[in-house]
């Protein structure tokens, strides 16, 4: 996961490492199982959750 937070900390809006969650600010990211959300204020970015694929949608 820290691998994965360095390649989106140096392009987070690259198409290849993250998507736009529908009617959210917030991008998503897959690790494995996991999925990483998070979102971009100008050069902070601030990881909103990270849990598992079936369960980290339902608290949108």
């Amino acid at each position: 996961m820290k691998q994965k937070l360095a390649e989106i900390a140096e392009s987070p809006l690259d198409p290849r490492l993250s998507k736009v969650l529908t009617a959210t600010t917030k991008r998503c990211t897959r690790v494995g199982a996991y999925r990483i959300l998070f979102e971009i204020d100008e050069t902070v970015l601030f990881v909103a959750e990270i849990g598992p694929r079936g369960q980290i949608y339902r608290t949108l």
